[in-house]
């Protein structure tokens, strides 16, 4: 467990995107043998300190790729959404999560959440730009396999 804080804590203060990127594989690493530590402890994080969501974001899709059929990456994002009902960006990767386990209406969902408030803080030109309304688009095309983040 000392060596999954100690892993957390790095990415929290992490400022570059190499060293985000070497502490996630390092993490993805440890949730093979221990992923309930992992998850536990980073939404233990999430909900208990200033934080940069883009980096839990990252390392919770990055382990919906790595671990496709665990649901457990799902709690990390569900913990950022949570925290910050109005981002955008934490609604619409829940809406990938939902959308890689099949659970498309849901995934609808969090995207028309995640477009309204890009909306909201954006305007619709901007808003249009971002991966909620890509995604909202492409289920509508029905092209389902692959959300954009």
């Amino acid at each position: 467990m000392e060596g999954i804080n100690d892993l957390l804590r790095d990415l929290r203060f992490a400022s570059e995107s190499s060293d985000v990127e070497r502490i996630v594989r390092a993490l993805i690493v440890t949730a093979r043998t221990d992923m309930k530590a992992v998850v536990e402890l980073a939404v233990e994080k999430v909900k208990t300190s200033q934080f940069d969501g883009s980096k839990w974001s990252s390392l919770a899709l990055t382990m919906l790729e790595v671990f496709k059929d665990s649901e457990e990456p799902g709690e990390i994002l569900r913990a950022l959404v949570e925290i910050d009902q109005d981002n955008g960006a934490y609604l619409n990767n829940f809406g990938i999560f939902m959308q890689v386990r099949g659970r498309i209406g849901e995934a609808i969902e969090y995207y028309a959440r995640a477009y309204a408030t890009d909306y909201k803080h954006h305007g619709h030109e901007k808003a249009t730009s971002f991966p909620a309304w890509t995604n909202l688009h492409r289920i509508a095309l029905g092209i389902v396999s692959k959300p954009a983040r």
